[in-house]
């Protein structure tokens, strides 16, 4: 597994974590800082995933 597939599956399993948290504590005053993590780690998992960001050889 190449380095790029690493990080998108451990971005993809600690956003599924973030969302499961998000929905079990709606009222977390965490949840805010969660958010911004969540959007972080996805933004992160697109550029991953964009070629265009990232050249792949």
């Amino acid at each position: 597994m190449d380095k790029n597939t690493q990080l998108s599956t451990n971005l993809k399993h600690k956003i599924k974590k973030l969302q499961k948290h998000l929905k079990n504590h709606k009222h977390d005053f965490n949840s805010l800082k969660i958010i911004k993590q969540l959007k972080h780690k996805q933004k992160k998992l697109k550029q991953l995933k964009n070629p265009s960001s990232m050249v792949k050889w």
